[in-house]
């Protein structure tokens, strides 16, 4: 047997193979309504993940922030102050935000008062991505948080992030100074 690209010869009869190659319409078709499913299904759950997970980030921003003010204020060897400016959720989100300084007093300010006065440094400034309301900063004692040069809270309390009625993040600051994110997706009433 001799072995040739598009037919095999034998010695008593001539048999051809031929190759076909491409598409036949049936199956663009098919291809084509399978993915448009696929398409269907995952949209739907696309769009529903990109609001949560700007929720997530953000929470997750607010806690490594946390932690970096925590180690400033030891290396420091000052207070660090975080100043949250709250708002009222909307959908569209970009509400509120944050900002962190040093209240060491320089150009003119007063130490350890828990304002930014003279030149103290903004260390870190913070606005709210899209579809996140920063909509309460609840803190005990009644001042602002801040890490003394110790590490220690000034305060404990919890800062709550929103993309829905429903779904919230929570960053909360133990009086030891412990910071932990919690989610929730029923209004508040269990965070995970």
């Amino acid at each position: 047997m001799i072995f040739n690209r598009f037919s095999v010869k034998e010695t008593k009869s001539l048999i051809v193979w031929r190759t076909q190659s491409g598409f036949t319409l049936l199956n663009i078709v098919i291809v084509f309504l399978i993915i448009s499913i696929l398409t269907a299904i995952a949209i739907p759950t696309i769009i529903d993940w990109v609001p949560n997970y700007r929720l997530r980030s953000a929470a997750r921003q607010l806690y490594s922030h946390l932690q970096m003010a925590k180690l400033e204020a030891v290396r420091r060897n000052n207070n660090i102050i975080i100043v949250f400016n709250t708002g009222t959720y909307t959908p569209a989100g970009k509400v509120g935000g944050y900002y962190i300084f040093s209240d060491d007093g320089s150009g003119g300010g007063t130490a350890g008062d828990s304002v930014r006065n003279g030149t103290e440094p903004i260390l870190v400034q913070v606005g709210m991505p899209e579809n996140v309301s920063l909509v309460s900063a609840s803190f005990f004692g009644g001042g602002p948080l801040g890490f003394t040069s110790l590490g220690t809270p000034t305060t404990n309390g919890n800062v709550v992030m929103e993309i829905s009625a429903l779904r919230r993040s929570r960053v909360t600051i133990s009086p030891v100074g412990h910071i932990s994110i919690q989610m929730t997706s029923d209004g508040g009433t269990t965070w995970n």
